[in-house]
């Protein structure tokens, strides 16, 4: 497996256990950002190892959907995981609301979520021809 996949893998991993550590800390909004971003290292990773490359988070999520999911190498709900963590984190960062813009329910689904994804992604990136390391 290529060392920037590795990279990116790692990344998310981190990500993970910040999502982790946020949400002990009751901080909603933080721990959708890093889930979210989690999902994001992740799918980068996975586009990287096809040898594709976005400059927007759009362009790569719209692409995880086209690739991933409607050529049949992952399951829709990644793609909504993906699709829903990102429209929540851009109100969770963005959102005139603070601290009541995202709740704690909601938040902890997304960590959830992209623990599920990462896996995904791993397990994907395994059988592309990479060994993960942990």
């Amino acid at each position: 497996m290529d060392q920037e996949v590795r990279a990116y893998l790692q990344k998310a991993r981190l990500a993970l256990k910040d999502a982790d550590l946020l949400a002990a800390e009751g901080s909603p909004e933080a721990t959708v950002n890093r889930a979210y971003y989690a999902m994001f290292y992740a799918a980068t990773a996975m586009h990287i190892a096809e040898g594709r490359r976005f400059k927007k988070h759009a362009s790569l999520i719209g692409q995880f959907n086209k690739v991933f999911v409607h050529q049949g190498n992952t399951d829709s709900k990644f793609y909504q995981f993906l699709q829903t963590a990102f429209d929540l984190r851009g109100v969770a960062d963005y959102g005139a609301e603070s601290a009541t813009s995202v709740s704690r329910k909601q938040a902890q689904e997304m960590v959830r979520n992209a623990y599920e994804f990462v896996a995904m992604a791993e397990q994907f990136l395994k059988g592309a021809g990479g060994k993960v390391e942990r």
